[in-house]
């Protein structure tokens, strides 16, 4: 929950919200005047502003509206400030659209001083590194400081994470030779190419899809899967259409850009590192009709189920654009398990070649939900 920001004492001083060192001190009776500066207020003179109040005890100022309009709603700038982070929570909902705070703050001074709320930033990094609660030298309150950030803004920002609003995507490219037919002297050479997308989610979720199409069908493909099974090792299906949420096992997604399961893989990832993402994925498998009682027995005799799973490391880093949006291939790790004769082997990819090249992110604008399913 968040702190009580509103005095007992209506005259009494109380601390704005703002991220910097030096808290801004205001009267309750002037809470309007922190709304009356516009959007076109420049980025420039708001920093002016800004700094002045951070000297001055209290602010001088008129209403929003005129005494001499009626106005029929209340507004905005009379709700108190509990109200409106509870409302800034929902616009950044539980898949941490950080956007929002953005676009709210070019809203007006007071919409700033709110979107940069320590408290805000501090669910936002405590939700993406659940780790941070386990600090030995945290204890019940958790300053940035312990973890070489100057404010809770800064670590949510500059500290490496996964984005969010789009997925990872790269291209791969090889020569094969073909087939030499009747009446053709020389053998033809193709040129292959397919793409690979990855997309992480909130809740620690990861998907990849690789498909010879072209990427805005995988991007496509990818963001038809926002209600697939959490747990990888439940049986379903790519499907090209998100299923009836109110069973969630039967929330995969079957892909109609390759085979069932064969180019889809789906699982869990975790920040190892402070720039190393491990994803463990497998295919999910597909619903086959069962066998006669009869023949079921037999079958199972013939088929041998083998779990394979894929173990995945990446590297983080940033671009000249944007902060973390490169993956880097680290390793790849592949366990083959039989479940009839409980023998495994492990085979390790080698990531330095052509086949793994580095993925760039994409955002897309249709990943980030605009009604969340739950506050921040």
């Amino acid at each position: 929950g968040t702190e009580s920001l509103l005095p007992t004492n209506p005259g009494s001083l109380q601390p704005q919200l703002f991220s910097g060192s030096t808290p801004i001190f205001v009267h309750s009776s002037d809470l309007n005047s922190l709304f009356q500066s516009s959007v076109s207020t420049s980025g420039s003179a708001l920093d002016d502003q800004l700094a002045e109040e951070k000297t001055s005890d209290e602010l001088s100022g008129t209403a929003l509206h005129p005494d001499k309009d009626t106005l029929a709603k209340t507004h905005i700038s009379v709700l108190p400030h509990e109200l409106l982070l509870h409302i800034f929570r929902w616009a950044v909902g539980n898949h941490l659209d950080m956007r929002v705070l953005g676009k709210l703050a070019c809203v007006c001074r007071g919409f700033r001083l709110l979107a940069y709320d320590p408290c805000l930033w501090r669910a936002i990094c405590i939700r993406r590194w659940p780790t941070l609660t386990n600090h030995p030298l945290a204890g019940d309150v958790y300053p940035p400081q312990v973890f070489g950030y100057a404010t809770w803004r800064d670590m949510a920002i500059q500290k490496p994470h996964v984005l969010l609003d789009g997925c990872y995507l790269c291209r791969i490219s090889y020569v094969r030779p073909g087939e030499v037919h009747f009446g053709v002297y020389y053998r033809p050479m193709h040129l292959v190419v397919y793409y690979r997308g990855i997309r992480f989610y909130p809740d620690g979720r990861v998907s990849m899809l690789t498909s010879s199409h072209t990427p805005n069908a995988v991007v496509a493909a990818l963001g038809k899967q926002g209600l697939y099974a959490p747990d990888c090792h439940q049986s379903g299906t790519l499907t090209g259409s998100t299923t009836n949420p109110t069973n969630p096992l039967d929330g995969t997604m079957q892909d109609s850009l390759c085979d069932v399961g064969g180019g889809f893989l789906q699982g869990h990832y975790v920040l190892d590192d402070s720039n190393v993402i491990v994803c463990t994925m497998q295919r999910p498998r597909s619903k086959e009709k069962p066998h006669p009682l009869r023949l079921r027995r037999q079958t199972l005799l013939l088929n041998t189920e083998l779990q394979v799973t894929f173990t995945i490391r990446f590297k983080l880093a940033s671009s000249k654009k944007r902060l973390h949006s490169v993956l880097h291939w680290d390793s790849y790790v592949i366990h083959t398990l039989n479940t009839a004769t409980q023998t495994d082997f492990t085979t390790s990819l080698d990531v330095s070649s052509d086949q793994f090249p580095a993925c760039h992110f994409s955002p897309v604008r249709s990943y980030m939900s605009r009604i969340a399913s739950g506050p921040l």
